[in-house]
């Protein structure tokens, strides 16, 4: 389970990124989500965005959560948009198949390396919903660890296909052995990541936006990651 400080740790790092792209006013904002718009004369002044922070797995408070912003919304006479950014643990989220995998490398994995394997996850229900209907990419904070600095990192997610290819036609699990990809497992690339800098969002989906680093990166320029 994530701590109260890691959570807390978690939002202030993301109002971190924020504040220091100058393009955003903080509405609201608690160890759950952050409410903020456009500052004035932007483009987009108009939309509500409301970030997740999903640092546990529980459904019910961000649904309270997107309700409330959709009043908010509704009140002030903009358009709400959602995006969200996942807590990495390996536990809460962003989860390897470990043992799990190497049972699966011997039988519905056996098309893939022991390497491909390591990189596969095993997703949330938040996660899958995350990726239906949008982009690959999947943006996680990672806390800092011995080896790892506190960062944004962002994931690709690819499918992962089933092979029964082990079972036999007279087998009992035969007629359920349906090839195709995987519903929970992915492969899962890094493909940037940023440790200072400001974030933005680009669109991603009706009433969707996914968040992406700034234009200015000290560490590197993570934007030039993205096609």
């Amino acid at each position: 389970m994530v701590s109260y400080q890691q959570k807390k740790d978690m939002a202030g790092f993301l109002t971190q990124r924020i504040e220091e792209s100058r393009r955003y006013d903080i509405k609201e904002s608690d160890n759950s989500h952050i409410l903020l718009t456009q500052k004035p004369g932007s483009a987009r002044e108009d939309v509500l965005l409301c970030l997740f922070l999903f640092n546990r797995k529980g459904k019910q408070d961000y649904r309270n959560i997107f309700f409330d912003a959709r009043s908010t919304a509704e009140r002030t006479g903009r358009t709400l948009c959602t995006s969200e950014v996942f807590y990495k643990d390996g536990k809460t989220f962003h989860v390897r198949l470990g043992a799990r995998g190497q049972k699966k490398l011997q039988k519905s994995l056996k098309r893939y390396t022991k390497q491909e394997v390591d990189m596969m996850l095993h997703l949330r229900e938040l996660e899958k919903a995350a990726l239906r209907g949008r982009s690959d990419l999947i943006p996680y904070y990672q806390p800092e660890t011995a080896r790892l600095e506190e960062s944004i990192r962002w994931y690709e997610m690819q499918d992962a296909r089933q092979d029964y290819s082990h079972i036999r036609p007279f087998d009992q699990s035969y007629p359920f052995a349906d090839e195709g990809t995987f519903i929970d497992i992915k492969i899962a690339s890094e493909v940037a990541a940023m440790q200072e800098g400001p974030v933005q969002w680009v669109p991603n989906g009706a009433n969707r936006l996914l968040l992406m680093p700034g234009k200015r990166n000290s560490k590197r320029d993570a934007s030039k990651q993205f096609k």
